[in-house]
């Protein structure tokens, strides 16, 4: 439990188990406290990543939000290319929504994706019957 430094910014990341490397990704409204009871779990088997995202739990907010959730996704991603290999990515809410922006533009480092209740609004309108035009 630690902060670190990204891009000049301090985040609070908690990193504790062992194993292959799996992200949990917190919900907005949420700090990764969320993932408490499912930590106990999985840190047995995983080297776990919890970090609070920008203005949640113990991080400290961006004073810009027009970007939050490309800064975010370029946070998590900095944290990915620091394990050196592929990651387990799991999202709540808002939290899958990032998964899933890296999953889209990392796949190469995504060993697997779960996500729980993604808030994907944006995405459904952006999809036409065919299923085509896919942006997030």
């Amino acid at each position: 439990m630690s902060h670190i430094i990204i891009n000049g910014r301090p985040v609070y990341l908690k990193r504790e188990g062992k194993g292959e490397p799996v992200f949990l990704l917190h919900a907005a409204g949420s700090s990764g406290i969320q993932w408490r009871m499912i930590s106990e779990i999985l840190k047995e088997r995983y080297l776990l990543y919890i970090p609070d995202l920008y203005g949640e739990g113990k991080t400290p907010a961006l004073e810009d939000w027009s970007s939050l959730l490309d800064e975010e996704t370029n946070l998590i991603r900095h944290l990915i290319d620091s394990t050196g290999g592929s990651v387990h990515l799991v999202g709540h809410s808002y939290g899958g929504v990032i998964a899933m922006r890296l999953a889209l533009s990392d796949q190469h480092r995504i060993a697997s994706l779960t996500l729980i209740e993604p808030v994907v609004f944006n995405l459904l309108r952006n999809v036409e019957p065919t299923g085509e035009k896919n942006h997030i």
